[in-house]
C-alpha cells in the first residue's frame, strides 16, 4: 500500500513540472506585454491574422480591451498556474485563448499541429490530473468550508 501511494505522488511530478512550464510559458509574456505603454494586439489582429476567420480578428483592432484581456489574461493564466491556483479556470481559460490565437492564422502554414495547439492539449491534461491540488493552493482551497458546503465551486478549482 505504502508503495502504491509513493507511486501516485512519483506520477504527479511530471503534471506539476508542466504546470510549472506552461505557467512561465504565459506569465512572462503577459508581464512583457503589460509593462510595455506600446503594446497593442491591433498590428497581429490587421497584420499577421489570415485565413478564414480574419475578418473576425480584423474586427477587434482598435478596440483596446482586447489588448487589456490578451495581456492580462495571459499574466494572470500564468500566475494561477504557478500558484496552482483555480488551475481547471485558468487552464479552461488558458484553452480557450490559445485556440483564438491558433484559429487566427488557420490554417497553419507549416504544420497543422503548432504550439498553440500543444499548449492547449497541455492545459487540458492540467486539468484532468487536477494540477493544482499537488503542490498548488488549490489542494488548501478544496478543504475550506466554503468549498465543502458548495461543490460546484471544486469545478473551478
Amino acid at each position: 500500500m505504502g508503495e502504491d501511494k509513493r507511486m501516485l505522488r512519483i506520477n504527479k511530478i511530471p503534471i506539476f513540472i508542466l504546470r510549472i512550464l506552461i505557467g512561465i510559458i504565459f506569465i512572462i509574456p503577459g508581464w512583457q506585454d503589460i509593462t510595455n505603454p506600446k503594446f497593442s494586439a491591433d498590428s497581429f489582429l490587421t497584420k499577421v491574422a489570415y485565413g478564414p476567420f480574419q475578418s473576425f480578428y480584423a474586427g477587434m483592432a482598435g478596440n483596446p480591451a482586447v489588448s487589456l484581456l490578451v495581456a492580462w489574461g495571459l499574466f494572470l493564466i500564468g500566475l494561477c498556474l504557478l500558484l496552482g491556483l483555480l488551475v481547471k479556470t485558468a487552464s479552461s481559460l488558458g484553452i480557450v485563448m490559445m485556440l483564438l490565437f491558433y484559429l487566427a492564422r488557420f490554417p497553419p502554414k507549416h504544420n497543422l499541429i503548432e504550439e498553440h495547439i500543444v499548449y492547449a492539449a497541455v492545459l487540458f491534461a492540467l486539468i484532468v490530473f487536477e494540477a493544482g491540488k499537488f503542490i498548488g493552493i488549490d489542494k488548501y482551497l478544496a478543504k475550506t468550508k466554503i468549498v465543502e458546503k458548495n461543490k460546484w465551486f471544486r469545478l473551478l478549482l
